[in-house]
């Protein structure tokens, strides 16, 4: 996610095109993986289109969810969390990892946008959702969960660090800045003072 320039203060700044790839991305991956898997689940155990709609709805609904996700990732994550457990409820044979694809992308967003002592707690919440994976998957199913989810909240700690350090170069370089145009007018300042006082000594002594 890019930054926007002049977002110097340490708050998080994404650009206009980075929120709009991001939306994109994410709403096509999560209708991409979740979308399929709830058909391929729901044709195989004839569950009836009435179930499969609304787990079809949910999936949509996470889908649009996202679009809201740099404005607010708390409450973005906390709905896609309940609207993938409602999904996978319906069809636990979907994966617990593709139920929550769309919690995954918001846990992301938020361990970028906010400290990491805020997002610890949500990913902590999403992580202790993990023996539910149990239910419709086999033993690989919780490492797999834990992993991505995990995965998830790194990406974010990462674009983060990165955000950190280009705003520390940017204060630094601003500082640096200030510092040389402040020598500079020093020296100017300094050298008409010299001037003025040579050439009022010269005047004394010309009268």
């Amino acid at each position: 996610m890019d930054q926007e320039p002049g977002s110097d203060d340490g708050e998080f700044r994404p650009s206009a095109r980075a929120v709009r790839a991001l939306r994109a991305v994410s709403a096509v991956l999560v209708l991409g993986v979740a979308g399929p898997s709830v058909l391929v689940v729901g044709t195989e155990v004839d569950s009836g289109a009435g179930r499969l709609t609304a787990a079809l709805v949910l999936v949509v609904a996470q889908a649009v969810a996202l679009w809201w996700v740099i404005r607010r990732p708390a409450t973005v994550l906390a709905a896609t969390v309940v609207m993938g457990i409602a999904m996978w409820s319906l069809f636990p044979a979907v994966s617990l990892t593709g139920a929550l694809l769309a919690a995954q992308f918001a846990l992301c967003v938020l361990s970028t946008v906010r400290p990491a002592r805020v997002s610890q707690w949500w990913l902590l919440g999403v992580l202790a959702l993990a023996p539910l994976a149990l239910v419709g998957g086999g033993t690989l199913s919780v490492p797999a969960y834990v992993l991505a989810v995990t995965l998830a909240w790194t990406a974010g700690q990462w674009r983060r660090a990165q955000h950190d350090r280009l705003v520390a170069e940017t204060r630094r370089a601003v500082a640096e800045e200030r510092a040389r145009i402040a020598r500079e007018v020093h020296d100017v300042v300094a050298h008409t003072v010299s001037v003025m006082v040579i050439q009022a000594g010269r005047n004394e002594t010309t009268c």
